[in-house]
């Protein structure tokens, strides 16, 4: 039995700092949810990529999705008006 649902895209998540060790990282988080409920909060470890070998844990942020009201970004192409030949 397969359930079908729907994804629906959320907002986009913002590093707000990285630090070297989660314990850092963490009482970052901790500090940010005392002080904006409306905010979601999350760690994320970032391995280190070939040009660079950086690890680190990165803190994110997003609205919460409850929200939320997503942004229309696409805009209403103007109707080209035809010339009449004389």
């Amino acid at each position: 039995m397969k359930i079908d649902t729907e994804h629906k895209e959320g907002p986009p998540w913002k590093i707000v700092r990285r630090f070297s060790s989660f314990e850092e990282a963490d009482a970052i988080r901790s500090e940010i949810l005392l002080e904006n409920m409306g905010l979601q909060v999350k760690i994320h470890f970032m391995p280190g990529c070939a040009p660079r070998s950086d690890k680190y844990y990165a803190v994110k942020t997003r609205p919460d999705p409850a929200l939320w009201k997503p942004i229309n970004t696409k805009k209403k192409k103007k109707s080209k008006k035809k010339k009449r030949k004389k």
